[in-house]
């Protein structure tokens, strides 16, 4: 019996490490012209089109917080579940399902410095509003510019 490929005794497939990028399995599936072939990749495409329209939503916010546009009211959204019994990726969405791959990481990426930034500024605030109660305590201004 040959063994597997990934080394493990098993048969299961080796377990991913981060920064691995899913593989396009050509494993069989219905990529022909017919009817199921093209239910098929529908299917692949409409799994797609909803993680670009949940990638599009987070660049919409990231953007008009960027220009200081006040950010979108608060809809409540479904939580993203990976579309049960899919199957392989069909190889002509391979580029699509990549470019996608790309863009949430850039996104998920500019997320984390919005939430950074979004840090510092409420603890610069914070500390602003703590200088201002405790001058309405009554202490006197520390410095006079007396050259004038």
């Amino acid at each position: 019996m040959p063994a597997p490929r990934d080394g493990r005794s098993d048969g299961r497939p080796a377990p991913r490490r981060d920064g691995d990028r899913a593989p396009v399995v050509d494993a069989p599936a219905p990529v022909g012209d017919d009817d199921r072939g093209r239910a098929f990749r529908a299917r692949w495409e409409a799994a797609l089109g909803e993680l670009e329209l949940e990638v599009a939503a987070a660049e919409d916010l990231l953007a008009r917080l960027h220009h200081q546009a006040e950010a979108p009211p608060a809809t409540p959204r479904r939580p993203w579940a990976p579309p049960v019994g899919l199957g392989p990726l069909p190889a002509p969405l391979a580029d699509r399902a990549r470019a996608l791959a790309e863009r949430q990481a850039r996104t998920a990426e500019a997320l984390g410095r919005a939430i950074v930034l979004n840090r510092r500024q409420a603890r610069a605030v914070d500390a602003l509003a703590d200088a201002r109660e405790t001058r309405r305590d009554g202490e006197q201004a520390l410095y006079l510019d007396v050259a004038l």
